[in-house]
């Protein structure tokens, strides 16, 4: 659905769609935040929302997505801290793209005993 002119919300019904594999809504105008419920979306395996003016912040629950092997949310709105944890799930991920939003990624401490 790429280049559609698409505009809106993404809906919080998107979670029902359990056995979506692709979705692509590149080069659109959807707005508003990516919502929590594409966590539940356990057979995605490539998500393409680029492009579009999506705002918030990273949902942790895109960590769910075990089979995702392609994210790409790029050149939206989005901004906060993304954390490594979040990715600790996603084994098969090879490719994710997030420039152009405002966000920062916060690596996992390495614990070093500290000696006094």
């Amino acid at each position: 659905m790429k280049y559609n002119q698409l505009s809106g919300h993404l809906t919080v019904q998107l979670g029902q769609f359990k056995s979506l594999v692709q979705l692509s809504l590149a080069h659109n105008q959807i707005s508003g935040p990516i919502p929590l419920s594409i966590g539940e979306l356990s057979s995605l395996n490539f998500l393409d929302v680029s492009k579009n003016q999506l705002n918030g912040t990273f949902p942790p629950s895109l960590g769910q997505l075990a089979n995702l092997k392609t994210l790409n949310i790029g050149q939206n709105l989005l901004e906060g801290v993304v954390s490594e944890t979040y990715f600790s799930n996603l084994i098969r991920l090879t490719r994710w793209v997030a420039s152009g939003n405002m966000l920062s990624f916060e690596p996992n401490q390495v614990g070093f005993p500290v000696s006094m």
